[in-house]
């Protein structure tokens, strides 16, 4: 190997070894870096890459809503990765799975979905409850609504914010395998069921612990 470049490669090396996982993860190189693959994996050349390092156990890792990304390169999940080549890896995933709601999530929708109940509403429209427990969670729900009951709406709109987290990671592993248009169909329509499903197991444990 011809030494010039061989002493080039140790004097990158040894100023990579001198730089903190924060010093790298905030420079403005690594961001420009990441900025290029959201660009070309979420297929949207304006969107904007904002780049943090909070180390709290309950520190956000990433989302988007469709104008920005955010990623937090110290999440407890890249935390546990052991070399610095590892925690990078870790980063690239979380853009991968971002990009993957950029370019077939539908925003609107979903904005529509969660903020909905703040205005008394059940986008896109009320369930066909089909079982007892629905039933009676969707009258007890119904009611809270139309008396436009403002911490069970809070409730309702955070218990909805949950299950689209925990929704669209399905929807990203049946998207290889069904249409994007059927995927968001079955989304929007599952999604409100499912809201008050989990709003009465949700009361249910807040009612066991009153009790105890």
């Amino acid at each position: 190997m011809n030494k010039k470049v061989q002493q080039k490669r140790n004097r990158i090396k040894n100023r990579m070894g001198r730089l903190t996982d924060k010093d790298l993860f905030l420079s403005q190189s690594y961001h420009d870096t990441m900025l290029r693959s959201v660009r070309l994996l979420g297929q949207k050349n304006d969107i904007t890459l904002f780049m943090d390092y909070e180390e709290s156990d309950d520190a956000r890792i990433a989302f988007t809503n469709g104008q920005f990304l955010y990623l937090n390169t110290a999440n407890p999940i890249t935390n546990l990765m052991t070399s610095r080549v590892s925690k990078i890896k870790s980063h690239e995933g979380f853009i991968a799975h971002e990009c993957g709601h950029l370019r077939c999530s539908d925003f609107k929708r979903r904005g529509r979905y969660v903020s909905g109940f703040s205005r008394w509403r059940v986008y896109p429209k009320p369930p066909q409850v089909q079982l007892v427990y629905e039933r009676k969670a969707w009258e007890e729900m119904k009611g809270y609504l139309n008396a436009h009951n403002v911490v069970a709406a809070s409730v309702i709109h955070k218990t909805a914010s949950y299950i689209i987290t925990y929704w669209k990671m399905f929807i990203l592993k049946v998207l290889c395998a069904r249409s994007i248009r059927a995927v968001f169909k079955m989304e929007f329509n599952v999604m409100p069921r499912l809201s008050f499903i989990i709003f009465q197991r949700r009361k249910r444990v807040r009612q066991k612990r009153a009790m105890d």
